[in-house]
């Protein structure tokens, strides 16, 4: 009764539903439904009650709850869902579940890290029950699944996800972050690791800055909460997100790679940007001539002559 009725309120957020409306769609008497409210509400979702309106569910930095983050019609990830309050890191737990081959797509939630980290050794700090911070595993049963084609994919259903939901205007920041206003929202950082049945198990890691406030951050980086002006829904982002992941993972694993250039170009602002990078210790600086999210960006370099820049090798600076 209780995940029931707060679909129903999901659904309605910010509308007042009278106790008729709910008793008549969830076939139910006004006791269960007034209990089940009551339970919601001491679980910290925000639920006002009106002797005359009925109820009105309130979009809230609430916890996250299994059952709503799973989304429908997945074939690869999300048959498993696990919310944990406390982890060093998700990926750190998805790697001690690759032991186990029936956890092939499973997904990790933490409402709070303690050595969360990012790409190439940097750490993601996050405050507690503010945003969403997951991990899928995968088996890489037909060595199919390379790091930068889970980058790839993962931004772009990231971008596509907060877009859906927030109607904020995401970018992508090449190779693995997610920009609101040019400022870091998000971020992906894909991890391969050994299993002992043999095929190797590739882990997701994202962090999206959801309902934090601006104290919270550092001023290059902002939260959907921050830009919208009001709380979002986690658990409809996080849906979101990982039906979107499905998608593009198919997408990419068929090697339709004109569709993927053109939408990531699409969620891309580097095309013709001056940039300052780094790659195999040196930094360089020019013009983005091209990109090509299966490559990399093609750099006309101020010195003189042009180069392609490779997501593993490169880091963007500005």
């Amino acid at each position: 009764m209780k995940l029931r009725l707060l679909r129903l309120f999901q659904e309605r957020a910010g509308q007042w539903v009278v106790m008729e409306a709910l008793c008549h769609e969830l076939s139910s008497q006004p006791r269960d439904i007034a209990q089940a409210a009551g339970a919601l509400q001491s679980k910290g979702f925000q639920i006002e009650v009106s002797p005359v309106s009925g109820y009105r569910y309130v979009v809230s930095a609430e916890p996250l709850w299994a059952e709503l983050l799973k989304p429908h019609g997945c074939r690869l990830l999300g048959r498993q869902i696990k919310v944990v309050q406390t982890a060093s890191s998700t990926n750190d737990l998805a790697r001690q579940a690759a032991s186990d081959q029936n956890n092939d797509g499973l997904v990790i939630f933490a409402e709070f890290q303690t050595a969360g980290r990012g790409r190439q050794g940097a750490s993601w700090v996050s405050p507690s029950g503010m945003n969403l911070l997951l991990s899928v595993l995968l088996f890489d049963q037909q060595s199919h699944l390379k790091p930068h084609l889970l980058t790839l994919a993962s931004g772009l259903a990231l971008a596509q996800a907060v877009r859906d939901v927030t109607g904020l205007a995401a970018k992508l920041k090449w190779p693995n972050d997610l920009l609101i206003d040019s400022r870091k929202a998000g971020g992906i950082l894909v991890e391969v690791c050994s299993a002992p049945h043999g095929a190797p198990a590739v882990i997701i890691g994202i962090g999206l800055n959801c309902n934090c406030q601006q104290d919270d951050l550092p001023s290059t980086a902002t939260s959907l909460r921050e830009v919208a002006s009001q709380f979002v829904d986690r658990h409809g982002l996080g849906r979101s997100i990982l039906k979107h992941l499905d998608d593009w993972l198919q997408i990419c694993l068929a090697d339709r790679r004109q569709e993927v250039r053109q939408v990531y170009l699409d969620l891309s602002d580097l095309l013709g940007r001056s940039v300052k990078l780094t790659s195999q210790g040196r930094e360089y600086s020019g013009r983005v001539v091209d990109l090509d999210p299966f490559q990399g960006i093609l750099v006309q370099l101020d010195h003189g002559g042009v180069r392609l820049f490779t997501p593993a090798e490169t880091t963007l600076l500005s």
